[in-house]
């Protein structure tokens, strides 16, 4: 498949992403038709990724290489999921959610003991 090269031709992506930046956990866009539904989804998923990577390229040419964005894009802040069926809604289903670490247990690594434990289990013994 090709894709444009061209920001504008990316204006539904970005809008999209834009939205799902603005929303407090992300947004889906619905595609239905279950037969053509399915290709528009997928369609829709890698011209994401294409409008993300452009926006890396442009950041390249907008900002120095000591600035935080330089190379990046503010978009990495969202993870696109692979479109799947929603029998309820009749639809292909694409969410654009926030990573976020709000739903995440984090915990410190403990210390490494400094005996290590002697492994449990059957213990076996070498016959002659």
């Amino acid at each position: 498949m090709v894709t444009p090269i061209s920001r504008l031709a990316y204006a539904a992506e970005y809008d999209l992403m834009d939205q799902a930046m603005e929303s407090e956990r992300g947004v889906q866009r619905l595609f239905p038709n279950e037969a053509n539904g399915r290709g528009a989804a997928f369609n829709f998923r890698t011209r994401l990724h294409k409008a993300r990577d452009y926006d890396r390229k442009e950041n390249r040419k907008l900002y120095g290489p000591e600035d935080p964005l330089y190379g990046q894009t503010i978009y990495a802040q969202l993870t696109v999921h692979d479109p799947y069926w929603d029998e309820d809604k009749q639809a292909w289903v694409l969410r654009i959610v926030k990573n976020q670490i709000t739903e995440m247990i984090i915990e410190e690594i403990p210390p490494a003991r400094e005996e290590p434990e002697e492994p449990k289990g059957p213990s076996f013994e070498r016959r002659v």
